[in-house]
């Protein structure tokens, strides 16, 4: 799975919503070997589409129709130009990108793989326990130290539920120690992600 990035900040939430509604009416030909895009834009005005295709060969041949090359095609829409991330080194989680969800969130930040997984192997437990709302998702990886990662949930309001739940002490600890060697992350809220893709299109 390959995947491709866009950031930026909007500089007119309504107008731009109507364009980008416009825009995902029709979805990207399947023979390009897309195969799904989460699109949204934060209550800041913060603009994120992510794709995914089949691979790097079929992700240079990008549509018109993905949200990532429309947004590098319409610089006027936006405050400056949108930052565009590329990756081939990903691995996805649960129902993997895409899926039926109320509520999206994109992480991006700075850490190894290493890391990562030491934190992921602490909070597995928990999470399948007691975190139903999270439903997958899947992360990319920018280079030995920089990831951006979505996470889908049923909605914002059990997202946020989940969040307040308390991890048990030992769990808290281990966490804190992995990351408090690790940079701030940054977090973009879609509270009302659009998404489709290749299954969700099958479906109708």
């Amino acid at each position: 799975m390959h995947v491709l990035i866009s950031i930026g900040r909007t500089t007119d939430g309504t107008g731009f919503g109507r364009q980008l509604d416009d825009l995902l009416h029709t979805d990207p030909d399947e023979s390009s070997g897309w195969t799904g895009s989460t699109v949204g834009v934060t209550p800041n005005g913060d603009f994120v589409a992510l794709s995914t295709y089949l691979s790097g060969t079929d992700a240079n041949g990008i549509s018109e129709r993905d949200p990532v090359e429309w947004a590098a095609r319409h610089p006027a829409l936006f405050c400056e130009p949108c930052v565009i991330h590329s990756s081939n080194t990903t691995c996805r989680f649960g129902c993997g990108p895409h899926g039926v969800s109320g509520f999206a969130q994109i992480l991006h930040g700075r850490a190894t793989a290493e890391q990562l997984l030491a934190v992921d192997d602490v909070l597995a437990p928990f999470i399948i326990a007691e975190r139903r709302d999270m439903l997958g998702g899947f992360r990319a990886w920018l280079g030995t130290d920089e990831f951006i990662e979505c996470v889908y949930f049923s909605s914002e309001a059990e997202a946020r539920a989940g969040e307040a739940k308390r991890l048990p002490e030992p769990i808290q600890a281990a966490v804190h120690a992995i990351e408090s060697t690790i940079p701030p992350t940054i977090y973009y809220d879609l509270v009302s992600p659009n998404m489709r893709s290749r299954q969700l299109r099958r479906k109708r």
